[in-house]
């Protein structure tokens, strides 16, 4: 099984132990499905963790270095516009246009999770796919 998540969904098993990003993150390390991501994406956390939550350099490299080591990065050729009011929303849509995941993960109710599915790829919040592992 493939999935792909928004940016902030991979920073909240990070910061929110005990939470579904946390528990999504310990079946990714045991291997229990694939993550996909792009190096956009992974721009995205490395930003978020500067401007928001002002995290030093070295603490940000070793953040997008687990997520690497722990992902499949693609390289999306094809740019999609579904999400029109925040342009980094489309960077899950772009991976799973090339790496046709089974799922797409994304904790954003007002943006993303509205979407529903996207060329037949279930677009889940957090607990949704807890179920699904």
């Amino acid at each position: 099984m493939k999935a792909v998540f928004d940016s902030r969904l991979l920073l909240g098993a990070f910061f929110v132990p005990g939470s579904f990003q946390d528990r999504i993150l310990a079946h990714l390390v045991q291997g229990r499905f694939e993550h996909v991501t792009s190096v956009p994406i992974l721009r995205e956390v490395d930003k978020f963790l500067l401007y928001a939550l002002k995290e030093p350099r070295e603490s940000r490299a070793r953040v997008v270095d687990f997520i690497k080591r722990l992902s499949t990065i693609v390289h999306p050729v094809t740019q999609v516009k579904i999400v029109s009011a925040r342009p980094m929303d489309n960077l899950i849509f772009e991976v799973a246009e090339d790496a046709r995941p089974d799922y797409i993960v994304s904790g954003d109710k007002k943006h993303v999770l509205p979407v529903g599915s996207y060329k037949d790829i279930p677009v889940l919040a957090p607990p949704a796919f807890m179920k699904v592992l």
